[in-house]
């Protein structure tokens, strides 16, 4: 049983026979891919403080998988701690900068949208800006513009 195949059968919406593997996975050691794989599992069954455990132990394991600071502020922010969440997308972000070749707007939009419930407005318009110049016609972007007041109808 391999973290792989884990993956494979989480995506193919098996998520029990996948939580299973994981499970026996990190039974014989430490896998940071298999808690990532643990974390998204438990955020998916809204389990959110053992979701919350299992990222923290990912990102002990491996603190350059921005993938983990993205989970990380997602759960967060389910768990009502915007704050906190906002800080783990500018690790994210600051993460993805270095070590990849692209600009991930998934990390603008979630940091925009927690601005926004938070009464930020003008910094949620400065993100969803960044967001909307790598992607004009994303329908998550569209979505808060309008809530923002832009203008900007779908």
């Amino acid at each position: 049983m391999t973290v792989e195949l884990a993956y494979t059968l989480f995506f193919q919406g098996k998520v029990k026979e996948a939580k299973q593997i994981v499970k026996r996975i990190l039974e014989k050691g430490k896998d940071p891919k298999a808690t990532l794989l643990l974390a998204w599992i438990c955020f998916q069954e809204s389990e959110l403080q053992s979701a919350l455990e299992a990222i923290e132990e990912t990102i002990n394991s491996d603190a350059k998988l921005f993938e983990a600071w993205v989970l990380r502020a997602k759960i967060l922010h389910k768990m009502g701690r915007p704050a906190e969440a906002l800080e783990s997308l500018d690790k994210a972000y600051e993460l993805r900068q270095v070590f990849e070749e692209y600009e991930d707007y998934e990390i603008l939009i979630l940091k925009a949208r927690i601005l926004l419930e938070m009464g930020n407005l003008d910094l949620a318009r400065k993100e969803i800006e960044k967001a909307r110049k790598l992607n004009p016609y994303d329908e998550e972007i569209l979505d808060i513009e309008k809530e923002l007041g832009s203008g900007v109808v779908k």
